[in-house]
Order: structure tokens, then C-alpha cells, then sequence
């Protein structure tokens, strides 16, 4: 259902470039777990040629699998929250124009010239959901190295967004990827919640979940050149 809602209708129906570069930085997750940094950021550069979005993943290196601290990790997150707010947008397009000329700064100033809204909304939303995955995972001790990365990695996308929050098509598509690997997160927590009636509630909230992100992207996907409405068939093409 996330990767339905989440990924598929938003990159492989739409922007398949960028699709394609998660798939690339999916792949170099096991180069970090060998901790090859050769073979990790060769493949992280070959998905930037389709998508440069996956450059975020090189930070996800360092973190690779350690255990943060709650403190490390609520402290860098609301820091991160107080900048994003202080941070106005004037600002960031005054760091973009500082890119040498050409078809990426381009792309960041006419992000920057759109708003779509639900920004906040959407940071708010993932900060929860990480105080959420933390306290879970500190409390049942998960402590296996592709789980640490899947949430340090989404940690990582939080900080991306909440930094480019002033250009919500920036922030949002800027951290997909590492945002992506919830999808790898919640099948963790199901598997180590033993009470039926808690895993139902969480299924329940996965399925609003995704009904709610599958409605803003319809809702708004003409914004970014990707109308769902009106819809039109295969068929209607002929």
C-alpha cells in the first residue's frame, strides 16, 4: 500500500527517472552493510544520472547501521525544525543562484516559484511517525543492522525536508528516497508486535495512511505536470 500510494502512482507513473534513482540507492544499502564505500558511491552516482535527488543517500553512509541516541536524534530533529522555520524562502533562491547557470538551477527556481502546500503538515506527520519508530525500536531492542538503516535513513529524510521546507517540491522530492524506506520499517514493526488487536490498529492506520497520500496526489498532481484528473484511459488515445 506505501509503495503503491507513495512511490508508484508519484515516480513510476509519473516521474520515472527519479524511480528509477531510488532503485539505485535501494541497491547500494548493501554496500553499506559491507561497508564498501567504492561500490556504494559508484552505484549512488550511476542513479544520479537518472534522478540527482539520490545524492541524498551519501549521508546515509556515515549513519550507516549505528544505534543514535533518542537525545541525538529529538535534539538534531527540532533543530532542524526551528531553521526551517526561520529559514525563509528569499533565502534558499539566493543560495540556488549561487549554481552555475544551466538546467538544474533552472529546475530549483521554478520549484522555488511554485507552492503546493501541506509542507508542514507533511513534516509534522514524519516527525511523529519517527518518535514512533525510536521509541519502538529502543523499546523492543531492535538492534539488527538493515533495521538501524532504515531508520537512520529515515531520520536522514526529515532533516532534508524540514532544510527545504520553503520549496515544498524540493523538500518533498529531495528526501523521497530516504523517506521510501519506511516501507521497510513498519513490516519490522509488525513483525515484533505480538498483541493481534495492535497490529489491526496499525494496519488500519497504514490504510488511511496511504488513502490520505493517494488523494493529495491526485488532488495536486497537476501542479507538478502529473494530472490524475480527468482521468483519461489507453484507450481514449485513439
Amino acid at each position: 500500500m506505501l509503495y503503491f500510494t507513495g512511490v508508484f502512482l508519484n515516480f513510476d507513473m509519473g516521474v520515472i527517472r527519479q524511480g528509477i534513482a531510488i532503485a539505485f540507492g535501494l541497491f547500494s544499502i548493501k554496500y553499506i552493510l559491507e561497508r564498501s564505500f567504492k561500490k556504494f558511491i559508484i552505484t549512488i552516482l550511476l542513479g544520479a544520472l537518472f534522478h540527482v535527488s539520490i545524492l541524498v543517500f551519501i549521508p546515509l553512509y556515515v549513519l550507516s547501521y549505528k544505534q543514535l541516541s533518542r537525545k541525538l536524534i529529538y535534539i538534531t530533529t527540532f533543530s532542524t525544525l526551528v531553521i526551517s522555520i526561520l529559514m525563509c524562502g528569499d533565502l534558499l533562491v539566493k543560495i540556488i543562484n549561487l549554481v552555475p547557470a544551466g538546467m538544474i538551477k533552472e529546475k530549483l527556481l521554478f520549484y522555488a516559484a511554485l507552492y503546493t502546500g501541506g509542507g508542514t503538515i507533511s513534516i509534522i506527520k514524519r516527525i511523529l511517525f519517527l518518535v514512533f519508530f525510536v521509541e519502538f525500536y529502543k523499546r523492543k531492542q531492535i538492534d539488527d543492522k538493515k533495521s538501524l538503516i532504515f531508520l537512520n535513513g529515515y531520520f536522514l529524510s526529515i532533516i532534508v525536508m524540514a532544510l527545504f521546507s520553503s520549496i515544498d517540491i524540493i523538500g518533498g522530492r529531495g528526501s523521497i528516497g530516504l523517506y521510501f524506506l519506511q516501507i521497510f520499517i513498519f513490516p519490522t514493526i509488525m513483525k515484533n508486535i505480538n498483541t493481534k488487536i495492535f497490529r489491526v490498529i496499525l494496519l488500519g492506520v497504514l490504510i488511511l495512511m496511504s488513502i490520505y497520500t493517494m488523494k493529495g496526489i491526485i488532488d495536486y498532481g497537476g501542479i507538478s505536470n502529473q494530472p490524475y484528473i480527468p482521468y483519461r484511459s489507453i484507450l481514449s488515445v485513439f
